[in-house]
């Protein structure tokens, strides 16, 4: 029995995938020297992106004296993007720690996902520092715009290989963490496998029918399972050129829709009601939005 609907689109072949490494994988595999991903004003083609996860995957085998799962905080960001996709290759699974959050979270995440290393931007920077000392087990620290003293997240990648780690992913291994939010209580860790992740990266190609032509913006916090893997993923696995949107800013966003003609974004309606309230909203300004 098919449950297949009028617009479903049919994976390709090299689609087919079981672990979140290999997503970004199949998208250098089958369009090496498109751009990718797109922050500010740098760019890298796919093969240069899915080079330098490897570098990433390569440096934390190396690195890190345990086998502590790798925690990201940080807004939306090429670093992100590399680190996503090199933890998955690793074989180590990603804990995805909310930006949003208060001290007291902070410390019962770390806490509870004791990672091995953290790669953090500065607006993370204050929190992690005013929350280290209560820290059962401190990560190493990997910053993004870094300050002196601090390891730098380019030198972390520097000299280490840009081939796939000759290692063996498990698909049914944990593979990532993402923090529930919204609730009354502390928030919770959600893990899945890297399989699972995978096949909801494969269905929302097909039911999305996101097509390689597309232009995804990256406007929901990768921090956040909607913007990681109802999106974000499925659009890399899709061949997409993606435009990192570090936050929702009508302004920033109406600008970066023009620059790169994005086509299809994913946003809740709280983020289109600001947008639509904002009071420099021009709809021509984003005629390249189809969706």
């Amino acid at each position: 029995m098919s449950f297949r609907h009028p617009g479903y689109l049919p994976l390709e072949p090299a689609q087919e995938v079981s672990t979140s490494g290999e997503i970004l994988r199949a998208a250098a595999m089958r369009f090496p020297d498109k751009t990718g991903l797109i922050c500010g004003a740098r760019a890298w083609s796919f093969a240069e992106w899915d080079a330098l996860a490897n570098r990433f995957a390569h440096a934390v085998r190396e690195a890190a004296a345990d086998d502590g799962p790798v925690a990201i905080m940080a807004g939306n960001c090429a670093e992100y993007a590399i680190a996503h996709f090199g933890a998955a290759r690793s074989g180590r699974y990603s804990v995805n720690l909310p930006t949003r959050c208060g001290a007291d979270e902070l410390v019962h995440a770390v806490n509870l996902a004791r990672p091995a290393l953290v790669v953090f931007d500065d607006k993370a920077r204050e929190l992690i520092e005013a929350c280290w000392a209560e820290f059962n087990r401190k990560p190493a620290r990997l910053a993004i715009e870094p300050r002196p003293g601090e390891t730098p997240f380019w030198t972390f990648l520097q000299g280490a290989s840009t081939a796939p780690p000759d290692i063996e992913i498990d698909p049914d291994a944990p593979g990532s963490v993402i923090f529930t939010g919204g609730t009354t209580g502390r928030p919770k860790a959600v893990l899945a496998t890297q399989h699972a992740r995978a096949i909801s990266a494969m269905a929302a190609v097909e039911d999305f029918r996101i097509a390689p032509d597309t232009i995804a913006g990256y406007s929901v916090p990768l921090t956040h399972t909607a913007g990681l893997f109802s999106w974000f993923q499925p659009a890399v696995l899709a061949g997409c050129t993606g435009v990192m949107i570090p936050k929702w800013d009508p302004e920033a966003f109406m600008a970066l829709a023009e620059e790169h003609a994005i086509s299809m974004i994913f946003a809740v309606p709280s983020q289109l009601a600001i947008l639509l309230d904002h009071p420099g909203f021009a709809p021509q300004r984003l005629r390249s939005l189809k969706r």
